[in-house]
C-alpha cells in the first residue's frame, strides 16, 4: 500500500516539473522585437490623401482602385457618388495654382473638385464628356491645405493623369496705358487692377539708344479695386516711347511698353 502510494506521488512529481514551451516574439536584428501589428482602421473605405509637396506634379492614376466613394456634386454640380483620389496641397499665398486631370480612356468622364481649409467648394468641374480633360486655375489663393478631389460623372471610375504647377501671379493687370500730349509736357496715365504683390511703378524715358527713369509711382491699388496713376513728363521726346515696370515686393518684375 505505502510503496503503491510513494510509486503515484513520485509520478505526480514528474508531471509537475514539465513545462509548457513559450513561443518568442519574432527578433529583428535591426530593431530588436517587432511589436505586435496594429489594428486597421475602422474605416477601410478612406485612403490616405497624397500630400504634394513638390511642384510639379505630374502622377499617372486610377480611381477604380480605390474602395468608397464620395459625393461631388454640391461641387461640380453633376451627378457623383463613386470611388475618388484625394490630394492635399498646400499653398503659400504667393503662388496660383494650375490644375489638370485629363482621362486615359475614352470612355472616362472625369470630375474634379477643389476645397479650402473651411471645407466649402473652391471650384468644381465636370464641364466636359468622357475622355475629355478637366482644368482649373486657383488663382492666388490663401495660405493653407486645399483638398483637391478626383473623381468620375455618377459611379465612373478609370486611369488619368493628374497635373499640378506654380507660377508666380501677375503683378498687377495693368490697363489702359495711354499718353497725352499739352502744353505742360506728355501726360503719361494707366490705370491697374488687382495690385497682388505690387510695390511700386517705376517708369522710363526710352530712345533707340537711350533707357532713362523719370519717376517712381507707388503703389496705392488693392487686390480687388482698380487704381489710376499719372505722371507728368515735363521734358518729353518725339523719338522716346515710354515703358512702365510693375515691380513686386519680392523683386520680380513686369513691363509694359506704352
Amino acid at each position: 500500500m505505502c510503496l503503491t502510494l510513494l510509486a503515484c506521488m513520485w509520478a505526480l512529481t514528474r508531471l509537475d516539473t514539465r513545462r509548457v514551451p513559450v513561443v518568442a516574439a519574432p527578433v529583428d536584428s535591426a530593431r530588436g522585437v517587432i511589436p505586435e501589428p496594429r489594428p486597421l482602421p475602422e474605416d477601410t473605405t478612406r485612403v490616405p490623401p497624397v500630400d504634394i509637396t513638390q511642384l510639379p506634379l505630374v502622377a499617372m492614376e486610377n480611381t477604380c482602385y480605390y474602395p468608397g466613394g464620395e459625393d461631388l456634386s454640391g461641387c461640380t454640380g453633376t451627378i457623383s457618388g463613386g470611388p475618388v483620389r484625394e490630394y492635399t496641397l498646400h499653398t503659400t499665398g504667393h503662388n496660383s495654382y494650375y490644375i489638370s486631370a485629363e482621362p486615359r480612356s475614352l470612355y472616362f468622364d472625369l470630375s474634379l473638385a477643389i476645397y479650402d481649409v473651411s471645407h466649402a467648394c473652391v471650384v468644381g468641374k465636370d464641364d466636359r464628356g468622357p475622355g475629355y480633360s478637366e482644368s482649373a486655375l486657383l488663382e492666388n489663393p490663401a495660405q493653407g491645405d486645399y483638398r483637391l478631389v478626383v473623381g468620375g460623372y455618377g459611379e465612373d471610375c478609370g486611369p488619368y493623369e493628374l497635373s499640378v504647377s506654380a507660377k508666380a501671379p501677375e503683378i498687377a493687370q495693368v490697363m489702359k496705358p495711354a499718353t497725352l500730349v499739352g502744353r505742360n509736357g506728355t501726360v503719361v496715365r494707366w490705370e491697374t487692377f488687382a495690385e497682388v504683390d505690387l510695390a511700386h511703378f517705376e517708369l522710363y524715358r526710352q530712345t533707340k539708344d537711350q533707357r532713362e527713369q523719370i519717376a517712381v509711382l507707388r503703389a496705392h491699388g488693392s487686390k480687388a479695386g482698380f487704381a489710376n496713376y499719372r505722371f507728368t513728363d515735363r521734358s518729353p521726346r518725339t523719338d522716346s516711347v515710354y515703358v512702365i515696370e510693375a515691380v513686386a515686393k519680392d523683386g520680380r518684375r513686369q513691363v509694359v511698353v506704352i
